[in-house]
């Protein structure tokens, strides 16, 4: 961080530690899954921390990754709304079941002014799971961008502190939402479904098109050759 960088990314990374130590005290008996808790340096810099943890950790870590939950930039809307939250955005792949869980999660805890925005977008993942996102890791990834992000101005006064502990309780309870399911519902993107029911659908409507173009195209010509005989 260049400055105080209270929002930008203490505020993220405060929430990890609070959700490390919440589920420290867990049994591990009582764990439905293994949580890893990542933190990276180097943001400013192009984070090449997060890449050389994907080449490090993809045949054992990452493998067996179900997601990546991210969370960065509890914010509030100085200057325009001094102590509101700015609104935040949180990328979610394309999985219906993680998108529903974790809407459920927002409305159940009561945060205000927080959006679901796809992963596929012209911008990409502009979050610190966007590398993950590329590498083929599906991500839940919080993050707002209020005016003052890159600023001296970023300084303890900008994080909503009453928004930390509804948003524990919110990943809380998305967590425990998704330990109810198996691993199957968390494996496949909507748009990769998406694009082969399309093509079967599709596909028969494609050659029909292409077959009665083709006759279209004969038929044409030969009323034009009739027509210059006669």
């Amino acid at each position: 961080s260049p400055w105080p960088s209270a929002v930008e990314d203490s505020s993220g990374t405060g929430m990890v530690l609070a959700l490390a130590r919440y589920y420290s005290e867990v049994p591990v008996e009582d764990r439905e899954r293994t949580l890893v808790f990542l933190f990276t340096g180097s943001h400013m810099v192009g984070s090449p921390t997060n890449d050389d943890f994907l080449e490090r950790h993809q045949d054992d870590i990452l493998d067996d990754t179900l997601f990546d939950i991210a969370i960065e930039h509890i914010a509030d809307d100085y200057p325009f709304n001094d102590h509101q939250p700015s609104a935040r955005g949180t990328f979610v792949t394309e999985n219906p079941v993680v998108t529903t869980l974790f809407a459920r999660s927002l409305v159940q805890t009561g945060l205000r002014r927080t959006l679901i925005f796809p992963t596929e977008t012209p911008l990409g993942v502009p979050t610190d799971a966007g590398h993950f996102e590329e590498a083929g890791i599906p991500i839940v990834s919080l993050i707002s961008g209020p005016v003052y992000l890159f600023d001296k101005a970023d300084t303890l006064d900008r994080v909503v502190k009453e928004d930390l502990e509804p948003l524990a309780a919110m990943y809380i309870d998305f967590i425990a939402r998704m330990n109810r399911l198996p691993d199957a519902f968390f494996k496949f993107k909507v748009t990769g479904l998406s694009r082969g029911l399309l093509l079967i659908l599709f596909s028969p409507l494609a050659v029909a098109s292409f077959v009665y173009g083709r006759r279209w195209q004969q038929r044409a010509g030969a009323t034009g050759n009739s027509m210059k005989t006669t």
